[in-house]
């Protein structure tokens, strides 16, 4: 298993993340889809419970994991985007793992989970031209790296009553990664690689932490109501600036850069804090017909709003200050998610392949502002998916696919649009009810 993990982080590190321009600002593009089973309910995750999910945006969630089991939770994350700027397009994708975490109950009022996700991408590749009379000057732009945490989180219920129930939770975790920024220019028509080159590069080792509350009220005998709250406070994250100009005979190959100049220097970096609310309201329906045949459906309906204020964000090393061009950001999302029967293992001979999918559909708007041109970019997108338990004596397994079908636009005119669609695959494995991992061996 830490093999795996080892292997799991070294392969994130070494990928592209992202294709967006728009991961240029700040710590890069935040992520939210870590999980297929999220991502198709409109990534509303902060009040979402389920026994055999593991939710990382939410710690609190922890003390509700199965009872004697052990999860072990990953996924596999692909994007295609099309991008389209002044009548020009071009398209992209991308691929990685998205995230490794094992979680598990260890008392009826403890959960704890641990293992990494991602924090943030940066992945961009673009052009500029600019014309100077007799020649011309062609930018490229690139920009690359992530930011992963590598965490332990544990809940605790503070209320275990039969109709209701309180949880707290933390996520405590260790966060590191590398994101730069380059840019070559050379002239155009004397066709040659020589030119000039800047690079800057964050690299960011610091503490983290998420904390998080979950309520959970019984309003009948078959509906239910969850209110969950989250928060990553505002944290100063250490970190080192670095910044080169070179002149090169190959704008394209480091190994014949001549530094002109270079700064190097330890800071932080100030993150606003991100505050989400959500709740998530189930509803059961037990002994239902259906062609001659009783069924326990299930229904979920969630919402989940976020905020966080990136005017807060700022740069400091030594007397160099910078922020993020960035102001107020805000995402709501809707899911929805239905079971025609919940209970089939007890049912399995009496139920068909179809009625024990998990079928998921939701929706999500997000808004970012930015300061230098009082520009505003709305992300939106629909998003669905199903859920395949894995039948294998009695296990909380299972299969997840999300898919999300979304647009990020701004309200200049001509300005850089992006349509995208992403596909989300993700694997929960579990013991059978008949075996138990990390299970103390006795010998007679």
């Amino acid at each position: 298993m830490f093999i795996l993990f080892l292997l799991s982080l070294n392969f994130l590190q070494s990928q592209v993340l992202t294709t967006s321009p728009l991961s240029y600002f700040g710590m890069g593009q935040k992520s939210i889809e870590t999980n297929p089973i999220f991502q198709a309910l409109g990534n509303s995750t902060v009040a979402f419970l389920d026994s055999g999910v593991i939710n990382l945006n939410n710690p609190a969630s922890y003390a509700d994991l199965g009872s004697g089991y052990t999860l072990l939770s990953t996924g596999i994350h692909a994007n295609f985007s099309r991008f389209t700027e002044n009548g020009n397009n071009s398209l992209t994708a991308f691929s990685n793992i998205n995230h490794l975490a094992i979680g598990m109950r260890v008392h009826p009022r403890i959960g704890l989970a641990f293992g990494f996700k991602p924090y943030s991408y940066r992945g961009y590749n673009f052009t500029d031209k600019i014309f100077t009379g007799s020649d011309s000057i062609r930018y490229d732009y690139k920009g690359i790296g992530s930011t992963q945490i590598a965490f332990l989180g544990m809940s605790f219920k503070l209320l275990n009553f039969k109709t209701t129930k309180l949880s707290v939770g933390v996520n405590m975790g260790y966060l590191f990664g590398n994101l730069s920024n380059d840019r070559l220019s050379r002239l155009i028509t004397s066709n040659s690689l020589q030119g000039g080159v800047e690079k800057t590069q964050l690299t960011i080792s610091s503490l983290y932490y998420q904390i998080g509350a979950l309520y959970q009220q019984n309003l009948s005998k078959n509906s239910k109501v969850n209110i969950g709250f989250s928060i990553e406070p505002k944290q100063l994250f250490n970190s080192t600036y670095s910044s080169g100009l070179f002149y090169s005979s190959n704008v394209f190959n480091e190994k014949f850069y001549d530094t002109l100049s270079y700064y190097s220097a330890n800071g932080s970096i100030q993150m606003p804090s991100l505050t989400q609310i959500g709740f998530e309201y189930t509803l059961k329906f037990k002994n239902l017909v259906k062609n001659n045949r009783k069924l326990n459906s299930e229904f979920k309906i969630l919402g989940n709003l976020s905020n966080a204020n990136y005017s807060n964000y700022s740069e400091t090393f030594d007397t160099l200050t910078t922020s993020a061009n960035l102001a107020s950001n805000q995402r709501l999302g809707i899911g929805i998610q239905w079971i025609p029967e919940r209970n089939y293992y007890e049912n399995n001979s009496l139920t068909k392949f179809y009625e024990r999918i998990y079928y998921r559909a939701g929706f999500f708007q997000e808004k970012a502002t930015y300061i230098d041109s009082e520009r505003e970019n709305n992300h939106f997108g629909i998003t669905f998916g199903i859920g395949l338990p894995i039948f294998a004596q009695q296990s909380l397994s299972s299969v997840n696919f999300g898919v999300t079908l979304g647009s990020n636009k701004t309200n200049v005119e001509n300005s850089l649009n992006e349509n995208y669609a992403s596909v989300n695959f993700g694997v929960i494995l579990s013991p059978s009810v008949f075996d138990k991992w990390f299970r103390k061996r006795k010998l007679d």
